[in-house]
């Protein structure tokens, strides 16, 4: 399985497969979309413009397609396991949590740059990552109930169950947003710093070769040791 999705069980993140980094394009792209719609957009059952209910439609519309990328990517998230991407075992592992919060102790001084940012694959950046996709996974699933819940005229009484996930799914946009806006500004933090953390990602970037950092890990001694 691992194979078919393109990946070495060694892969960090300097070796992200095409796959991922559109998955990770992708996810990226359609949460800011989301989120900039949710903003303009008008309920069923609220008046206004012709433009806040055709924003309603796109969002719901969007919406379909960005589940099935979110829900693609949380499923590679959960097949293809590494030390660098632990999948839902770093929400459970004291070892990730307590680098994490050791972490969390010296991030201002590095975003000041009075120290040295942590590497992008540290623990916290897991955990919160790792949140990120189960808030994304939340609101992708509210999102598809909501959409079956709907009425399908304008101005129709909504019901109450599915009152109740908008609400769900408007406090997890808040979530969102923090999100994303920390996932952004912690990028440019590591750009400014030198690292070259687009390249590693961006679905533009033809994924590198394993690099020195990884061969001094010892990733190819182990992978002729079972060679042999």
């Amino acid at each position: 399985m691992v194979a078919v999705l393109g990946l070495n069980q060694n892969t960090s993140m300097a070796d992200h497969s095409l796959l991922l980094r559109w998955l990770h394009a992708g996810v990226a792209l359609g949460a800011v979309y989301q989120l900039v719609t949710s903003l303009v957009l008008l309920p069923p059952d609220e008046k206004g413009g012709v433009f806040g209910h055709t924003m309603m439609e796109a969002h719901e519309l969007g919406g379909l397609l960005i589940a099935a990328i979110v829900a693609s990517h949380f499923i590679w998230s959960l097949l293809v396991r590494s030390e660098y991407n632990p999948g839902l075992s770093v929400l459970v592992s004291c070892k990730q949590w307590k680098e994490a919060f050791a972490l969390i102790r010296t991030l201002p001084a590095g975003l000041i740059g009075k120290a040295k940012l942590p590497s992008p694959d540290n623990s916290l950046a897991k955990i919160v990552e790792m949140l990120g996709l189960l808030v994304m996974v939340s609101m992708a699933g509210t999102g598809m109930a909501i959409w079956v819940g709907l009425p399908d005229t304008s101005l129709a009484v909504i019901p109450e169950d599915t009152d109740f996930l908008m609400q769900v799914h408007s406090l997890l946009s808040n979530l969102l947003w923090v999100y994303v806006i920390g996932h952004v500004c912690m990028t440019l933090a590591h750009a400014r710093g030198g690292e070259p953390i687009l390249q590693r990602i961006s679905p533009f970037y033809s994924p590198p070769e394993i690099s020195d950092l990884s061969k001094r890990k010892g990733f190819i001694k182990e992978e002729n040791e079972m060679t042999k």
